[in-house]
């Protein structure tokens, strides 16, 4: 499996959902190869493993909890071009399910 890079430097040069995603993945993969090590060598998994899986929830958390920000200028601007009242009116208008 193919190293995921958590460097600080590489994980500035990402948005942060990509950031957070990429921490999920290089966790996800440590607990794997921590689980699979155990396994090769006849050790219990939950004490081994547990830090390396409390890292994977950590991650996920962080990652269900992130909500990208809207109102940046090029969000606005492309919800601005596609919501005009007019549509907006039409929209609220329609029927619901």
């Amino acid at each position: 499996m193919a190293s995921i890079d958590v460097s600080t430097e590489s994980l500035n040069k990402l948005a942060p959902s990509e950031a957070l995603t990429r921490l999920l993945q290089k966790a996800q993969n440590d607990h794997r190869d921590c689980v699979k090590g155990a396994l090769a060598k006849n050790e219990d998994v939950v004490e081994k493993c547990n830090l390396t899986w409390g890292e994977v929830y950590h991650r996920y958390r962080q990652w269900a909890e992130y909500r990208a920000p809207f109102q940046d200028g090029e969000a606005s601007s492309k919800w601005n071009k596609y919501w005009t009242p007019a549509k907006q009116e039409w929209d609220d208008k329609r029927p619901k399910f």
